[in-house]
């Protein structure tokens, strides 16, 4: 591989290497590692580098799942099993309540967290008091940190972001699921895989899952450039790495008469909700310059009418 793996995670090579020298420093102080954010878009391997992180600092990984319905209750629930130095995921820390963001201020500043009744204390737990907590490492995942309270935010003390990959790196993450899958490929073939997963290992795995899923009649003893090729034409995928949805984005924007789109028109005509569009389709096509956006309006590239004008059937790769 060229890229070196962190405990089996790869790339995001300068966070790793920042948040890798805080641990080592922490490890010397005999200290927790401070609080740390990790924004992201889904799929960028968040709650993979956590328990990497946390198997460098030689402790435990806890991970709090988080939505709207965490209450706490369960947050007291929670802390009865932390360790000194653990690292806590609170995974898609956006969707925390406010009430459960201020919770944290007192785990973070007094080590004192919230103290839940008994099943066996009556037929309804409630909060009873408070309990100490061992000092901890909260990590927090989200692709939407400005929905976390400025107040929690100011409590953490590293706020990382992490990028998509490089399609090198994307090669090397599209290599070593696919041997977990027990899936042998080409190099052409992880390239074509890689080119696919719009810079996230998760979409990468998805892939390769569904890869071997679509050839387990007859699987082939090496998956060759034209096993992948017919596997993603038939996904719906072109040598562009665009999907339907994709073409069909760029295809209202090629026919409209009008300059400029709005989301709420594009998503009419595409009979998908807003966030969809907005959270899954755009930043891709922004980033590898098919569309652009100004002023909450969307425009198509030179890029993007040439994209769409090879048809899916007759794509040659």
């Amino acid at each position: 591989m060229s890229n070196p793996a962190f405990h089996g995670y790869i790339g995001q090579r300068p966070e790793v290497q920042y948040l890798r020298r805080l641990i080592e420093g922490a490890k010397l102080k005999g200290q927790p590692t401070p609080n740390i954010l990790l924004a992201g878009g889904s799929g960028l391997g968040k709650t993979a580098l956590a328990k990497a992180l946390a198997k460098e600092y030689g402790t435990d990984c806890r991970i709090i799942c988080s939505n709207a319905d965490f209450d706490a209750i369960n947050l007291s629930d929670f802390c009865l099993e932390w360790k000194a130095c653990d690292f806590i995921l609170v995974d898609e820390a956006h969707t925390l309540t406010r009430s459960i963001q201020e919770l944290l201020y007192r785990i973070i500043d007094e080590r004192i967290g919230p103290k839940a009744s008994q099943p066996f204390d009556g037929p309804r737990r409630q909060i009873v008091g408070t309990q100490p907590v061992p000092e901890i490492t909260l990590i927090f995942a989200t692709d939407q940190p400005g929905k976390l309270l400025p107040a929690l935010k100011k409590r953490i003390n590293e706020i990382r972001t992490l990028l998509p990959y490089t399609i090198t790196e994307l090669i090397d993450i599209t290599q070593k699921i696919a041997i977990e899958f027990e899936i042998l490929l080409t190099a052409q073939s992880a390239r074509m895989i890689a080119d696919s997963a719009r810079g996230t290992p998760r979409l990468a795995r998805h892939l390769l899952n569904s890869l071997g899923k679509y050839f387990a009649a007859m699987p082939p003893e090496v998956y060759q450039k034209p096993h992948v090729r017919a596997f993603l034409r038939k996904r719906g995928i072109d040598r562009h790495g665009l999907g339907v949805v994709d073409r069909k984005y760029l295809e209202i924007l090629r026919s409209s008469n009008q300059i400029h789109m709005s989301l709420q028109a594009i998503s009419s005509m595409l009979r998908c909700d807003r966030g969809f569009i907005a959270h899954d389709i755009e930043p891709w096509l922004i980033e590898n310059g098919y569309i652009f956006i100004e002023q909450k309006r969307r425009s198509i590239t030179e890029k993007g009418r040439d994209s769409i004008a090879i048809n899916l059937e007759g794509d040659r790769q």
